[in-house]
């Protein structure tokens, strides 16, 4: 598995990405704007405003309304805001805020609510906000919390996947019984794991490593199997982003505004 290309991105201090159909990828930064990518020429062709902290991350939904596919973006900022985009007007429709939030990093739908990574917690929201669950880990033998810096779910196994950033591993839970992970993996030579993507039936993580002279790191887990199959090495420093093509292509997004293309298996 080798890299085909390597591209500068314009944004600044990129924090995640989402492809929206096979034109365009949008990319939020930790200047609050969420930059538009024309996927032909990978030039930028617009700026959105309207989140007043870092871009943490960004999930499209798609469903249908009579007959016709309708398309809508939720976008996520530290601050606990979260927007509600019109992908083709490029306009917000909605928005709410957590209340005494400062670290929200990643959000999913999921059985028609909203779930948000925040600092040392998963909340489980409905659409108004309002929230419904909350999903911690064991403290670590040290009696410290563990930071979540991002999860998934997997629908069609019922599982929900999440990585901390002081523990090299990844814990798995059933999302019908969330007391206790039913399975933990480790990533053996790896710090600050940022982020995660499901692809067929593979599990990419992304993070830096810890004695690769600062390159970033890629692991590759079978989900079906929960073993790890592949380390890649990204030369152009710490993972901070992933998004995947037609589950044929992962574009992943380094700390220093720059992307790799690789091939999937």
């Amino acid at each position: 598995m080798a890299s085909d290309d390597l591209l500068d991105v314009e944004a600044a201090g990129m924090n995640c990405m989402i492809g929206i159909g096979y034109e365009q990828v949008w990319l939020g930064s930790e200047d609050s704007s969420i930059y538009i990518i024309d996927a032909l020429t990978m030039t930028c062709n617009k700026r959105l405003v309207g989140h007043r902290n870092q871009v943490s991350d960004m999930i499209q939904e798609e469903t249908e309304e009579n007959g016709d596919t309708i398309s809508q973006i939720y976008s996520c900022s530290l601050d606990g805001s979260i927007l509600l985009w019109d992908p083709g007007l490029m306009e917000i429709k909605s928005q709410f805020q957590l209340p005494q939030c400062w670290r929200l990093t990643s959000i999913l739908l999921h059985h028609d609510h909203i779930w948000c990574c925040v600092e040392y917690s998963l909340l489980v929201l409905a659409r108004d906000g309002t929230q419904i669950q909350e999903v911690t880990l064991t403290p670590s033998p040290e009696g410290s919390s563990n930071l979540m810096t991002d999860f998934l779910i997997i629908p069609q196994r019922d599982e929900l996947w999440v990585v901390c950033s002081q523990r090299a591993n990844l814990y798995i839970w059933k999302t019908d019984d969330l007391k206790d992970p039913i399975e933990t993996i480790p990533l053996p030579g790896c710090s600050n794991i940022t982020c995660m993507i499901h692809v067929k039936n593979q599990v990419w993580v992304g993070g830096g490593g810890t004695t690769n002279n600062g390159k970033g790191c890629i692991y590759i887990i079978n989900s079906e199997c929960y073993s790890l199959e592949k380390e890649l090495e990204a030369p152009c420093g710490g993972i901070g982003a992933l998004c995947s093509a037609e589950d044929r292509y992962v574009l992943s997004g380094t700390q220093d505004s720059k992307a790799i293309i690789w091939k999937v298996d």
